[in-house]
């Protein structure tokens, strides 16, 4: 700071530093005995003890006279005057410098307004004069100085000090202190002279002296010394000097109110001080300097508050920040947070205060470092101002939060509401506040937290209204956390579900009078219907019910018992709730419900062996709803249960009264159960014709028909199973093997009807269709069908080959002969060709006839007329040459067919092969079997 800044801002200090010489502290104005030779000991025994031990005073013989101080000077005056000797002298001027001395004091001590300090100095100055009191002259200079201060001659005594400054004598005793004190005194008195005429060069020298040694003065001269640096400009000395005047102060042990002044006026030129060098800043360098003393404090709060009496606010506020920021955790600091937000508002900076108080509530609440360090003790100092700033803190975040409506906001109003039920958990607002803690989370979408806290609500205290909202929260929070959730495992959605019901019949149970809580019986009720937890939700329902609701509610809650009843199998009952329910309003729904449930009657019934309840519970399902799918079904299901009672007519007339009633529905399954009714009551023609009237698809007609032609067959209706064999067989050439089967019925048909001519048709039908199959429809029924009819056929190629006779002229007849026998051949080797094993065998066994046939008739043919015998025997040996070939083609054809039976199938046409052979080869084929005799083992 330089002298021209100083010159600015000068105060004028000089009244205070001059009163500063009137400090009682120093003892210079007290009563002095420097002729005293008795020194006080602090282990003397007290006055008391002394007084103890001794004796009665013994009582004076004669009066006493007290002996004034004045008397004694006059004695001492007329000692004096007789006195002649040297040293007698000096001591009897001494002892009456001390009586006059005295009688000043005396004087002083009762008030006596005109004193006369000019005996004593005369006493003194003659005193001084005298050689003897060489050894003592600094005890005179002392209280010359003393008297003269008294008199008030300020040269007179700053000569009296400069002397017993020189003097340097060791046996000079200043009363109550050493000579080392008494000259330390004595520049301390000097000083104050300097100081007071602006010489603070001199001043700085003599207070500088004093503060190199410790002693009485050394305080106040710390104090005064850092006054004049600071009257020369030199501020960091004078900081510096008044720091150390501080550090003096706080150690010594004992600190009475006389230091009161000296600690005001200490702190009045350090913040003066400070104030020339940038303040708050310079103070902090200052302090940190000498390790953060205690008495620190005294000095911020001293510089704030000249600031704040200057309305320099800003600095102010700064100088107390300043001491949180150097001092965060010391003891006071929250009482200085609190002035600088003081000091905000009476600046008007209320625009500052929130940042200030949430610094505070950070800094200074139980979950702060302070707090730990410091505990309850000191919070009790602040706890009052702490909790109107969590309260305007709290409202604040939660309003923004609601304006805003994003989650950082309200989690951020939630970490308020945590952070003020920390530092005020037995508040009587503790419960309000956890309850609106609970709300920012939930509305921050942290549901589980909120959940949390609302439980800790409700377990403070049940019975408020807090309470009972936070009640109402968790449950309506358990509703929104399932619904929230896409996928959880079993566990944790059963886990839900108990969590939900719990919620709402706690509320239940806690707050049985409040409006809400039939809403929560009956949601409680749906939770546990929804969870297929049936018994609990049936229980729960029907006490829903018993609660004022309105009629929607008590309808659900019917819903719910009815279903439940349902779930559980016990129709009846949920029947009559739908009953009940229905009788009121109708509803589709609930129609359909008791429908299910009164045909589920029907399955029990059914089930348990009763029959005929069983029709009546699916009978009256029609009075329910005659049109509904169920009522249909169950109607169709009544004709089954006839037929299980062996009521066939019964059963009939339910399906052709429902063909009846329903029309369309069921046909096709409908011609299909009347059918087997009238199959298995015997009415066949009643089957067919039921068949034929039915309705379908081409497919259903085909399959229809072929049933009907065969139950009119069953029932003996001839002409009616050839018409529709007939149509059948000229109609469906798919499936090609049922085509068959129906030209087989036709062949059949005929023959038993002895029509050989329409018979005939269908075998060569039956041929013909074979022939034109593909290889995947060529069955072994279609073979074997085919080759039945291609047997018959041939057969009669057969009997027309044997028909034609050889007569004359033998060349004409014969070639007919051969050319049946080539058609009869032919037609053999066809029916052969398909491999039906017994027609094989047939086919071959007939070929072999055909030539055997052809030989015999060759052999019996008509001779030619006009032949001698020799011509006969010629012609006949002739016949035989040529009935030779044909004999041997027949006996090989024969034993082709035998190796056939041996090799697959020993048929009748195989053993007639082997007959025939016999007659053929009578030699190879017909053999007597000769025994073979055996030897006897005994010969």
């Amino acid at each position: 700071m330089t002298l021209e800044r100083m010159t600015l801002k000068r105060v004028n200090l000089n009244l205070t530093a001059r009163n500063l010489l009137l400090i009682p502290s120093i003892g210079f104005l007290t009563a002095c005995g420097f002729f005293k030779t008795d020194v006080y000991r602090p282990d003397a025994p007290a006055v008391s003890q002394v007084i103890g031990k001794l004796g009665a005073p013994e009582a004076p013989s004669g009066s006493l006279r007290k002996t004034s101080v004045a008397d004694l000077i006059e004695r001492f005056e007329r000692v004096k005057a007789t006195s002649e000797a040297p040293q007698e002298y000096y001591l009897v001027a001494k002892r009456l410098a001390q009586l006059r001395l005295l009688s000043v004091e005396q004087q002083l001590a009762e008030g006596t307004e005109a004193v006369n300090f000019q005996v004593p100095i005369a006493a003194l100055e003659e005193l001084r004069q005298l050689e003897s009191a060489e050894q003592n002259r600094s005890e005179i200079a002392y209280q010359l100085a003393r008297m003269q201060a008294l008199k008030g001659a300020p040269d007179h005594v700053l000569a009296s000090l400069t002397e017993l400054i020189e003097l340097g004598g060791e046996d000079v005793s200043a009363p109550g202190t050493s000579t080392q004190e008494a000259r330390l005194e004595a520049r301390f008195r000097r000083a104050e002279i300097y100081f007071s005429r602006d010489d603070y060069a001199s001043a700085e020298q003599d207070y500088a002296k004093v503060t190199a040694t410790p002693g009485q003065y050394q305080l106040h001269a710390r104090y005064m010394l850092s006054w004049v640096k600071f009257k020369r400009g030199d501020l960091d000395n004078s900081l510096s000097m008044a720091a150390e005047a501080f550090a003096q102060l706080a150690e010594m042990e004992q600190i009475d109110q006389r230091y009161d002044e000296l600690r005001l006026d200490l702190l009045r030129v350090t913040v003066i001080a400070l104030d020339y060098v940038d303040g708050p800043d310079t103070l902090a360098t200052l302090m940190s300097q000498r390790a953060k003393p205690d008495w620190q404090t005294d000095i911020y709060q001293a510089l704030g508050d000249w600031y704040l009496a200057k309305a320099r606010f800003a600095d102010s506020a700064q100088t107390w920040a300043t001491f949180l920021i150097e001092n965060p955790l010391h003891r006071d600091a929250p009482r200085i947070a609190l002035q600088v937000i003081d000091t905000q508002r009476e600046a008007g900076f209320v625009e500052d205060i929130p940042a200030l108080e949430v610094s505070f509530i950070e800094r200074y609440g139980k979950q702060s470092d302070f707090y730990h360090l410091h505990g309850d003790e000191v919070l009790k100092s602040y706890q009052a101002d702490l909790k109107p700033m969590f309260e305007r803190y709290t409202r604040r975040l939660h309003a923004k939060a609601q304006q805003s409506q994003t989650a950082a906001d309200y989690i951020a109003a939630g970490d308020a509401y945590a952070v003020w039920l920390v530092n005020f958990s037995d508040d009587s607002d503790a419960q309000e506040k956890r309850f609106l803690y609970a709300e920012v989370l939930q509305d921050a979408g942290q549901l589980n937290v909120a959940l949390t806290q609302y439980e800790r609500v409700i377990e403070e205290d049940p019975t408020t209204d807090f309470a009972r909202e936070a009640a109402y929260a968790v449950l309506l929070g358990h509703s929104k956390r399932v619904t929230a959730s896409e996928s959880v495992g079993e566990d944790q959605e059963q886990q839900g579900v108990e969590q939900r019901v719990e919620a709402n019949l706690r509320f239940v149970a806690l707050f049985p009078n409040d409006h809400r809580s039939p809403v929560s019986q009956l949601k409680a009720a749906n939770i546990l219907f929804k969870a297929q937890a049936y018994p609990r939700a049936l229980e729960v329902a029907r006490l829903a019910i018993t609660m004022p609701q309105p009629k929607a509610a008590l309808d659900m809650a019917q819903r719910i018992i009815g279903h439940s009843a349902f779930e559980l199998s016990d129709y009846a009952s949920a029947a009559d709730v739908y009953r009940s329910l229905l009788a009121d309003q109708f509803s589709q729904e609930l129609s359909e419900r008791l429908l299910v449930t009164v045909f589920k009657q029907g399955e029990e019934a059914e089930q348990a062996g009763d029959t005929s309840g069983a029709i009546v519970f699916y009978d009256s399902l029609v009075g329910i709803d005659p049109n509904a799918d169920l009522s249909r079904d169950a109607q169709y299901d009544i004709a089954s249960l006839y037929d299980q009672l062996g009521d066939r007519d019964a059963a009939t007339r339910q399906l052709e009264h429902f063909r009846t009633q329903y029309r369309g529905i069921h046909t096709a399954e409908i011609t299909h159960r009347l059918v087997a009714l009238y199959e298995s009551s015997g009415n066949f023609e009643a089957a067919a014709q039921e068949l034929l009237a039915g309705h379908g698809t081409d497919e259903i007609c085909r399959v229809a028909r072929y049933r009907a032609a065969e139950l009119f067959l069953t029932a003996g209706n001839m002409p009616l199973a050839i018409e529709h064999f007939r149509f059948y067989a000229h109609t469906y050439p798919a499936p090609a093997a049922l085509q068959m089967e129906a030209m087989h019925h036709m062949d059949l048909l005929y023959q038993q009807t002895r029509e050989p001519a329409k018979r005939h048709f269908w075998l060569r039908k039956k041929r013909d269709t074979f022939n034109t199959l593909a290889a995947d429809d060529r069955t072994e029924r279609a073979k074997y069908l085919a080759s039945d009819s291609m047997f018959l056929l041939a057969a009669d190629q057969l009997d027309a080959f044997k028909s034609v006779r050889l007569t004359q002229p033998l060349n004409r007849s014969l070639k007919e002969k051969q050319r049946s026998l080539q058609a009869s051949l032919t037609a053999y080797r066809q029916l052969a060709e398909i491999g039906v094993l017994e027609f094989v065998s047939k086919a071959n066994y007939s070929m072999a006839s055909l030539y055997q046939t052809l030989a015999e008739d060759l052999l019996a043919s008509e001779r030619p007329k006009n032949l001698n015998a020799l011509e006969q025997d010629q012609y006949q040996l002739l016949l035989e040459e040529q009935v030779y070939p044909f004999e041997e083609q027949a006996i090989a054809l024969h034993q082709n067919n035998l190796r056939l039976g041996w090799q697959a199938e020993w048929t009748g046409a195989v053993n007639s092969s082997l007959l025939a052979l016999q007659t053929l080869s009578p030699g190879r084929f017909r053999r007597q079997e000769q025994e073979v005799a055996y030897l006897d083992s005994a010969q």
